[in-house]
């Protein structure tokens, strides 16, 4: 039997794995994505549950922007328009008086 030079010959051998060492691997693979599948679960709801506060801060930022905005609104414009429309309303209560 001659043996190629520089070639190696590979042998193929069949790994036996007793049960006892079988179910201590998957056991112990089983508990390692556990593992890994919880660590990754906690990510996610981190990754969500800041998505849903900066959800909440536009929210409240937009809500509290307008509401904001409605009082100005108030406070300039309903003086003003209270101003012209009772000025006009005591000019002619006068006027009535006066007659």
């Amino acid at each position: 039997m001659a043996h190629n030079a520089g070639v190696s010959v590979l042998t193929h051998r069949r790994l036996y794995v007793t049960p006892k060492k079988w179910l201590s691997l998957f056991v112990s693979n089983t508990w390692v994505l556990a593992l890994r599948l919880l660590l990754l679960m906690a990510y996610l709801m981190e990754i969500v549950m800041q998505l849903v506060i900066t959800a909440l801060a536009v929210l409240a930022g937009l809500f509290f922007s307008f509401a904001v905005s409605l009082l100005v609104e108030e406070l300039i414009f309903g003086k003003i328009f209270r101003l012209f429309f009772a000025h006009a309303a005591a000019v002619s209560q006068k006027s009535a008086v006066k007659q």
